[in-house]
């Protein structure tokens, strides 16, 4: 037997029967079984997978006693799993041809592999998951979400951190001697923990975008119930061990901090606004290629405003402000709910709230960005001393940031640069600090 495909289900038979139809259906070369595993389903998932698994050999059907929770519902499918791998899928997926025999193509591609995750896709072939990235304040949340789904760097083989459980192939043998999903994780986080311990035995956690699956991510039960538990665990375990993800730095990313808080990605390279097209079709190729082409964004917005296309304009503002949450993008939704007479009540409410989280972040960031540099973590460190510059202004956080870019000398140039862009005003000051300090 190549593969026992696990489903943990909990009730939503009809995503269940869609899931297991879509399975039978996809073209394979691979010798597979199906083992439902049923976390005391209430509906008629007991009758449908008893008279599926009495008509079909290689499908078996187990169900808890009672309600137990994602990781023993899945440590109990993997018990009874009889392949040499083991493919995790939940219910609320639904897959593509060949998905089998690409997955195991990885092992022929890489060496030493624990770990295999999958290209995750909306309903609306937007990408949901490329991987798991890991934020420099150790939150995660899935690389390239609400990218186009051939994003071209959501369609590169990757060795990552972590990948989600929601579809995760793993070889049998070693998912039972690194110690199975930790039954203490109640829905969320158990997949990072697996992919933690499977590291750090030696074994490599791979990204394959040659896996396709159509993901309605967590239609099956709430996963975000407790996640402050889990995550508390996860910290528990891992704490310093959990590394932000700085490999985007090689692949021409970077992180930055909202007026909240909460980190987003960017490109490195800052286009020059004025250089760009004004051609409306030149600029929608751009924006459908890649969302993070802030400038291409706004000039779009701006066109179709001018042609009283308001519908175009306010859809492309809301995915500004998804892909840059941060006041500007806001600002431009606002003005355009303005011109067209909308309801500007929510956007103020918003606004205010995030100018107030400004005030209440002060003192946590600056405490948080000393801690940092104390411990010698200059790369997280200098996200915190710049949000203070950014968003404080005041003299103590200029020189915060300057003494911490100090520290880091031509390591983080970068930040550097993006500044001098963005503060025109002080530029004769930064050039002579610049020479001073890095003899640029």
């Amino acid at each position: 037997m190549d593969i026992s495909i696990v489903i943990p289900v909990y009730n939503k038979l009809e995503l269940t029967v869609n899931c297991v139809e879509s399975i039978f259906k996809a073209k394979s070369n691979c010798d597979f079984e199906i083992v439902i595993s049923d976390d005391c389903s209430s509906d008629g998932t007991f009758d449908y997978c008893k008279n599926l698994a009495n008509a079909r050999k290689n499908v078996k059907y187990i169900k808890n006693v009672k309600n137990s929770g994602f990781a023993f519902t899945c440590n109990r499918g993997a018990e009874t799993a009889s392949g040499k791998y083991i493919l995790f899928l939940n219910n609320d997926t639904v897959v593509t041809d060949f998905f089998l025999d690409n997955f195991l193509k990885t092992f022929d591609i890489f060496n030493n592999v624990g770990i295999v995750g999958a290209k995750l896709l909306y309903e609306d072939n937007t990408l949901q998951h490329a991987g798991v990235l890991i934020f420099p304040d150790k939150k995660v949340d899935h690389l390239f979400r609400y990218f186009p789904k051939d994003y071209n760097k959501a369609c590169e083989f990757r060795i990552l951190s972590a990948v989600t459980a929601a579809c995760m192939l793993v070889k049998k043998e070693l998912f039972f001697r690194e110690g199975r999903f930790d039954e203490r994780f109640l829905n969320g986080f158990e997949d990072l923990d697996l992919c933690f311990k499977i590291r750090e035995a030696g074994f490599k956690i791979v990204y394959n975008p040659e896996v396709e699956i159509y993901h309605l991510e967590s239609k099956t039960r709430d996963v975000f119930t407790e996640t402050n538990d889990n995550a508390l665990i996860l910290t528990e375990k891992w704490g310093k061990k959990i590394q932000p993800d700085y490999w985007m730095f090689n692949e021409g990313f970077s992180f930055k901090i909202n007026e909240e808080g909460i980190f987003y990605i960017v490109k490195n390279v800052i286009e020059n606004a004025e250089k760009l097209s004004s051609n409306i079709d030149e600029l929608q190729n751009i924006v459908k290629n890649d969302p993070l082409e802030f400038n291409a964004m706004k000039k779009l917005i701006s066109l179709y405003s001018k042609k009283k296309d308001f519908k175009s304009a306010v859809k492309l503002a809301g995915d500004l402000f998804k892909f840059a949450p941060v006041s500007e993008s806001l600002l431009i939704l606002k003005d355009l709910f303005r011109e067209i007479g909308g309801d500007l009540s929510d956007i103020e409410k918003y606004l205010t709230e995030k100018s107030k989280k400004i005030s209440e972040n002060k003192k946590k960031m600056r405490t948080v960005a000393r801690k940092l540099f104390s411990e010698e973590n200059h790369k997280t460190g200098i996200f915190y001393a710049e949000w203070l510059k950014n968003f404080i202004g005041d003299y103590s956080s200029y020189r915060l940031f300057m003494n911490y870019l100090e520290k880091i000398k031509d390591v983080d140039k970068m930040f550097y640069k993006i500044w001098e862009i963005y503060y025109d005003d002080t530029k004769n000051t930064l050039e002579q600090l610049s020479r001073e300090r890095f003899s640029i």
